[in-house]
């Protein structure tokens, strides 16, 4: 599959632009790299070469998401000076998201 480039630097911009901070080239390559992984991740389960406006925001949301995340990978959730936090399964959001746009094509 070829990747569409253009959307994962458009979804890297966005990205950082939510986040809220003049973001660092480390942080800059983090982000891109997210916005191609989720990207690969929603253009397969979808089984599509194409980005759609929607596919966009809702990887956008999930590299959000999966930044915030980061050093907590697989954990559900955790404590920290009393202040407790939940995660949300960002794989199984994703996938709700897409299959609620009706961006999903099944294989024949």
């Amino acid at each position: 599959m070829q990747e569409p480039y253009e959307e994962i630097d458009r979804i890297t911009a966005d990205a950082a632009e939510r986040i809220g901070v003049k973001v660092t080239q480390e942080e800059w390559n983090v982000l891109k790299g997210l916005s191609r992984q989720w990207l690969r991740y929603a253009c397969g389960f979808c089984n599509r070469t194409d980005c759609p406006p929607a596919m966009t925001a809702a990887v956008c949301d999930a590299v959000v998401a999966a930044y915030h995340r980061r050093g907590e990978e697989g954990a559900d959730s955790s404590s920290v000076g009393g202040q407790s936090m939940t995660y949300e399964d960002l794989y199984t959001t994703l996938r709700e998201r897409l299959i609620a746009a009706g961006l999903r094509r099944l294989r024949l």
